[in-house]
């Protein structure tokens, strides 16, 4: 399942390597001083291939695909840790249906880059806060706060639409009942949060004086005037560009960071950003707005693949590995091969059953389904979808969320088939977990 590194993966890979490696002029300093996000990515993967050269290892490649392998596979025992305790053992055996098919067969396996190494924190963040719930006393919950935060902090660093989740557990918070209250609930919450953003904020600086002191980069990271500004994705958000399968809508493209590299002027690359995005939407006029988005909401969901095929230039021929065993999985898994139609297929029919079973709620009020931190995971993903929206948009975007949408699902699942059932029995897929009544579950 190796393939070279690609796009901007490369700039990753090779970046990593001559920083472990101590061969300067593999560092792409240009890249990052446009693209500072990926720096501490590059940091991390430096440091991972420190550790396995120190072991002797000395193929980068192979050691770049299994830290990816470990990091799919802590999503998979993640997002069956967060079932569990939300639904009881048998919810959390369900997730593993789904998770085989997006995670174990991740379209992305062969790719490391922030859409798969983040796929852990969103989730990381949601079990941390969960167990936080259901710890006894302050003294289990301000550490549990506290790696949340800081796990918010560091996957901030490497995919920035990490930090949505953590907006929408403190907007969760805020609409607390406990908050209108005069018990203890209300004081709780508040620490919580002031814990969590504290943990966040100052992880976060830290992170950057991090960057900052790396030598993947030659600049000042906090005052660099090469860094394309949030109104550059804005800008991009805002129009279509033909593809190789059909239109991009708001995707990547190299006339807009063409212009917007051009401004020498940090306050003017900004000011640009927003007058094209406002001059782009002017033109389409409130109908043609409103077709776009719907094309670009189409585009970015539509895709159980999560447009693995359609990212870089390679395709079912640049497998690094020519051994016949592996060539037997590559005719699967390689876009243009013959068996990847069937893989497609299964990925495809999988993702619109888990988004039909996400939008359950829509019509099917269960209890189970409307308790604050279920409703947590549906307002983090209506905000990662309203900022793709408004930002540049892509359907590997929604990669990191994957074990949102599986556990969503898996909980619907669960409450369609006890409403189907005659009468629930007790250790149902829904059921509470053991010690524990449907009138406290979801405490």
């Amino acid at each position: 399942m190796r393939l070279p590194a690609d796009w901007d993966a490369h700039a990753v890979f090779t970046s990593a390597a001559g920083l472990a490696l101590g061969t300067r002029e593999t560092i792409d300093y240009g890249y990052f001083s446009l693209n500072p996000n990926n720096i501490l990515l590059t940091l991390l993967l430096a440091a991972w291939f420190s550790f396995v050269t120190s072991l002797g290892i000395t193929n980068l490649e192979t050691a770049t695909a299994f830290l990816n392998a470990v990091v799919l596979f802590a999503g998979i025992a993640l997002t069956y840790a967060a079932a569990r305790m939300l639904g009881g053992r048998t919810l959390a055996a369900f997730t593993l249906l789904p998770s085989t098919i997006f995670v174990l067969l991740s379209p992305w396996l062969g790719v490391f880059y922030p859409d798969s190494a983040g796929l852990v924190f969103p989730v990381l963040i949601l079990c941390l806060l969960l167990a936080a719930q259901r710890a006894a006393g302050l003294a289990a919950r301000i550490p549990l706060w506290f790696l949340a935060g800081t796990a918010g902090a560091i996957g901030y660093g490497i995919k920035p639409t990490v930090l949505i989740c953590l907006l929408a557990a403190g907007i969760t918070a805020a609409c607390s009942p406990a908050l209108r209250g005069r018990g203890r609930g209300a004081p709780v919450l508040l620490l919580g949060a002031m814990v969590v953003a504290g943990s966040f904020f100052a992880g976060h600086r830290l992170i950057t004086a991090a960057e900052q002191q790396g030598t993947a980069v030659g600049f000042n990271v906090e005052a660099n005037p090469n860094a394309l500004p949030p109104t550059h994705f804005l800008k991009v958000g805002a129009q279509a560009v033909p593809g190789k399968y059909g239109p991009l809508y708001g995707s990547y493209n190299d006339a807009d960071v063409r212009s917007t590299a051009a401004a020498d002027d940090p306050r003017e690359k900004f000011q640009q950003g927003l007058n094209v995005y406002a001059e782009r939407v002017a033109a389409m006029g409130p109908g043609g707005s409103a077709s776009s988005l719907n094309n670009k909401l189409l585009w970015i969901t539509g895709d159980g693949s999560f447009f693995a095929s359609g990212e870089g230039v390679l395709d079912g021929d640049d497998f690094v590995s020519d051994a016949p065993a592996d060539q037997s999985i590559q005719d699967i898994f390689g876009y243009g091969n013959p068996g990847f139609p069937r893989l497609f297929t299964l990925w495809q029919g999988t993702w619109f059953a888990v988004l039909g079973l996400v939008s359950v709620p829509l019509f099917l009020r269960a209890p189970t389904l409307m308790r604050p931190e279920v409703s947590a995971l549906r307002i983090a993903l209506l905000g990662l979808l309203v900022f793709l929206l408004l930002s540049e948009g892509r359907a590997r975007f929604l990669y990191l969320y994957i074990p949102y949408f599986i556990l969503l699902a898996s909980l619907s699942f669960s409450s369609v088939v006890d409403r189907l059932s005659v009468g629930r029995t007790p250790g149902g897929l829904g059921a509470a977990p053991p010690g524990r009544t449907a009138a406290n579950h979801g405490r």
